[in-house]
Formats: C-alpha cells, sequence, structure tokens
C-alpha cells in the first residue's frame, strides 16, 4: 500500500518567502526616490548612482538564483515581462542601428550615453524582474508600495522645502554618501515665471513633474488599502505627490495627471 501525501506547496507559496519581496529590493523601491541620482561613484561614471547599483546588484541575483535552480521560470508568468522584452527589443535594434549608421552619424559623447543608456535598461529589468518574481500576492504589493511611498514622500517634503525656502536640503545629503560625488548633471531648482520650479530628490523639475504624476494614482490606491491606522500616513503621499506636480510648474507633469486620471477615474472602484 503506498502513502499519497499532500503535494508539496507550488513555488509562489513557500512558507519561507518573504512577504513584501527581499529586502533589498525594498530598499531599492526606497532609495529610488530618496538618493540624488547625480552622486555617482567616480570610478563608475554617470552610471554609477546608488539606485542603479542596487538595481544591477538585483538583477545579478535574479540571474543567479535563476542558475541556481530557486524557482522556474514558467512558473513566473507576468504581463510585465512581456513590456520588458519590447523594452529591451526596441532599445537593442535603437543601438544596433546607431552603431552601424543606419540612424545617421553619431559622436563619441552619443555612442557613450548610448552604452549608459544600456546600463540603466539592465537596471530597469533588474527591478522589472525582481518585482514580477517576488510581489505574488497583495499583501506582498502592499508592503513593497509602502516603502516606495516612504520614498516618494521623503522626495515630496524636499520639493516643499525647496519651494517655500528656496534653498536645497539635498547639500546635507551629499556628504553622507562617502565615495560618491556630484557629476553636477542635477537641476535642483530653475526659475519658471514667477516662479522657482523644484526637483526634490530627482534630476530636474521636469522629472519630478512626470514621476509625482505616475505615483499619484498608486498613492490614492495605497491610501485607500493600507493598513495604517493612522489617515495622515495613508493619504501624506497623494498630497505630497499633488504638491510635487503643482511645484513643477512643467507642462509634462499636467499630461501626466491627464493620462492617470484617464486610466484611473474608469476604473477605480
Amino acid at each position: 500500500m503506498t502513502f499519497v501525501g499532500p503535494p508539496p506547496p507550488p513555488a509562489t507559496t513557500r512558507p519561507d518567502r518573504l512577504v513584501g519581496g527581499p529586502l533589498l529590493l525594498r530598499l531599492t523601491l526606497f532609495i529610488v526616490m530618496t538618493a540624488p541620482a547625480y552622486m555617482v561613484l567616480e570610478a563608475v561614471g554617470a552610471s554609477g548612482s546608488l539606485q542603479q547599483l542596487l538595481a544591477l546588484v538585483l538583477l545579478g541575483l535574479w540571474v543567479a538564483s535563476a542558475i541556481f535552480g530557486r524557482f522556474r521560470h514558467r512558473d513566473f508568468r507576468h504581463p510585465g515581462r512581456v513590456a520588458l522584452m519590447i523594452w529591451i527589443t526596441v532599445s537593442f535594434l535603437s543601438y544596433a542601428a546607431m552603431m552601424a549608421g543606419l540612424s545617421g552619424s553619431s559622436t563619441v559623447a552619443e555612442r557613450a550615453a548610448a552604452d549608459r543608456w544600456l546600463l540603466l535598461l539592465l537596471a530597469g529589468v533588474g527591478l522589472t524582474l525582481s518585482i514580477t518574481q517576488s510581489l505574488l500576492t497583495r499583501e506582498d504589493v502592499r508592503r513593497a508600495v509602502g516603502w516606495l511611498m516612504a520614498g516618494a514622500s521623503v522626495c515630496g517634503v524636499v520639493a516643499v522645502v525647496q519651494f517655500t525656502t528656496q534653498s536645497n536640503p539635498m547639500e546635507m545629503l551629499q556628504p553622507l554618501l562617502i565615495g560618491f560625488e556630484n557629476n553636477g548633471s542635477g537641476t535642483p531648482s530653475q526659475p519658471r515665471g514667477a516662479f522657482l520650479r523644484v526637483a526634490g530628490t530627482t534630476m530636474h523639475p521636469i522629472e519630478l513633474g512626470v514621476v509625482c504624476s505616475m505615483l499619484l494614482p498608486l498613492s490614492i490606491w495605497w491610501g485607500l488599502y493600507s493598513t495604517s491606522p493612522k489617515i495622515w500616513k495613508r493619504w501624506a503621499p497623494s498630497v505630497l505627490m499633488l504638491a510635487g506636480c503643482a511645484f513643477t510648474v512643467s507642462r509634462s507633469a499636467m499630461l501626466g495627471l491627464a493620462v492617470t486620471a484617464a486610466v484611473m477615474i474608469p476604473h477605480l472602484p
């Protein structure tokens, strides 16, 4: 007589799986919004920002996990990976066309920028694969989004301080990033008419506006479904994202808000 026990739990419900994804992933989501991208490792250059380096480490860990059989690819299908493959394919085709001279002549600086784009692409791949691999339930998403909203709130607070005091508090953070240097590519503030539009922790005010408009729907979802009992913790990110859009005085931010509203309003319960 053969005893048939219960089947082993699938990979998506491993009892040792960390809820909310690995700590390194959540920390990267926080640092993406808080660390200034213009602070880079001198040895690496423009691609040596802290958030990009962490994303590349995530990619390396994901590849190592796949090689050593920590998961099976067929068990983790995700529509985000389809978009990822389109992103990779278009980028590689564009890169190949430039190197072959099919898109016109290119300078040394333009080719170097294309190389940096490929490194940034790999960092995006690391984040995308880690997120689609680790965030498998609503609770996973809720916890990971909490880290992202914490970082976004820091960015929003910095933007408020920049706008109201016309100073840059990020200058106090720079000495703490030992080994990193300011490569001069950041624009913390910029006059726009009678206003001083600000960048928060991002590279440029336009970038802040686009980032805030993209994160606003996620912050509203966080406010509705967060388990935090304190209302101000749930809705502070949404208020700060709206403030960030306003403080950038950016048409790109307004277009982003229009797109996010067109997506959110029909689907929000």
